[in-house]
């Protein structure tokens, strides 16, 4: 089938039953059709399309439904060609029911195509839904912007004793905050936790994010403090978050102490953090605090990257003082 050789093909499939004693196995029939359908789609359009492998599994579901799912997960998965619900509506066919890996593609597809309630009417079908389920939903609601199912099917997947991964879980946390429910976010991440799952530095960036925003700086910076007693280690990211809401609150006494805390521990100032400070420091007229942080941003490899505007933070203090 690899050089086209279907003549030869055909005569070892006759040979097959009198010089072996048994009939061809389904594995080699389903080589064969994938090598046919190869062979005519190079000839007529290049790569087979999802059009023409649909009509192959359309085909071999009407004689055997196990050979179609197994062309399916052999010639297209691995192929990486993916399909779309017309594809999976095939697979479905043939009175066995979908095991959970099927029923999850299906999901997948229908939720990159935007079908959230056919997806969601779909679920509802499975006997045995797993924490990949949830997790293709709540990401599938996420990018539609839909937190309110995205927190029902979170509440859902804790009730079945599921946790959803980190990303998922980042993701309720995110449209939880961007929408002002801050607090409702830490009790989504405290609950998380108190079922044995995992967050990274993503997720407490998020929600530290999401009360700085709120003006709850303190809350965020309790969690700061949260995050590093349970092993979880800031980053750049996290510090440039809390700077900017304290600087937004005008605690900058608070912002110069992180500032420094970020030596202390090791984690490298960029850009963002100088530039933050500085603009932060010469709008309430600390002129003097802000050219020294600029001189430290002379100094550090970061520099001003060609950007004039901590430069013109300074001079704007100077005349506003003046």
């Amino acid at each position: 089938c690899t050089f086209r050789r279907f003549d030869t093909v055909k005569q070892l499939l006759d040979e097959m039953p009198h010089s072996l004693g048994v009939p061809p196995v389904d594995d080699i029939f389903i080589t064969i059709i994938r090598g046919l359908v190869l062979d005519l789609a190079y000839k007529f359009h290049g790569s087979p399309s999802l059009k023409i492998v649909n009509s192959i599994l359309d085909v071999l579901e009407k004689e055997d439904i196990d050979m179609a799912r197994e062309f399916h997960r052999k010639s297209m998965m691995a192929s990486g060609v993916e399909g779309d619900d017309y594809t999976f509506g095939i697979l479905m066919k043939g009175g066995v029911a979908p095991n959970t890996v099927v029923y999850n593609t299906l999901l997948h597809a229908l939720c990159r195509n935007g079908k959230f309630g056919r997806a969601r009417n779909l679920m509802n079908e499975m006997k045995d839904p797993n924490d990949v389920t949830f997790n293709i939903l709540i990401s599938g609601y996420y990018k539609e912007g839909n937190s309110v199912q995205a927190l029902v099917l979170l509440e859902k997947s804790f009730s079945m004793g599921f946790v959803p991964d980190v990303v998922s879980v980042t993701k309720v946390l995110e449209i939880l905050s961007n929408a002002g429910h801050a607090t409702e976010a830490a009790e989504v991440l405290e609950r998380v936790e108190s079922m044995g799952g995992l967050l990274d530095v993503v997720a407490y960036n998020t929600l530290i994010k999401g009360f700085c925003g709120a003006g709850k700086v303190m809350v965020g910076l309790h969690f700061l403090k949260q995050m590093e007693s349970k092993g979880c280690l800031p980053n750049v990211d996290t510090y440039n978050v809390l700077i900017s809401g304290f600087c937004e609150s005008k605690m900058l006494d608070l912002v110069l102490d992180l500032f420094n805390d970020m030596k202390t521990d090791g984690i490298k100032w960029n850009f963002v953090t100088f530039y933050t400070i500085i603009i932060g420091l010469c709008s309430e007229g600390r002129i003097e605090d802000g050219f020294s942080t600029l001189e430290l941003m002379e100094e550090s490899k970061e520099g001003s990257r060609g950007h004039i505007s901590p430069y013109n933070s300074i001079i704007y203090g100077l005349l506003k003082q003046n």
